[in-house]
């Protein structure tokens, strides 16, 4: 499950949302705060096959996703 900083409130976190889809990420996003997609195993880990599969991307290209998420949330 993502894990956002408690210091973001509801509208920093729209204006983050906003340009990680502008990275046109939207889509990775959505699986991601979604607790009940595919992309936690049942305990609760990121399942990054699930997502490259769902999203049809390189795990490389993952990769630089989550990087960009890392820079955008702090």
């Amino acid at each position: 499950m993502v894990v956002i900083p408690k210091k973001t409130n509801n509208l920093e976190f729209e204006e983050v949302a906003s340009r990680l889809q502008g990275f046109g990420w939207g889509n990775l996003l959505e699986l991601l705060l979604d607790p009940d997609s595919i992309a936690y195993t049942k305990n609760g880990r990121l399942n990054k096959s699930a997502i490259c599969r769902e999203l049809s991307i390189s795990s490389k290209e993952l990769d630089e996703a989550l990087e960009d998420f890392r820079r955008e949330f702090t």
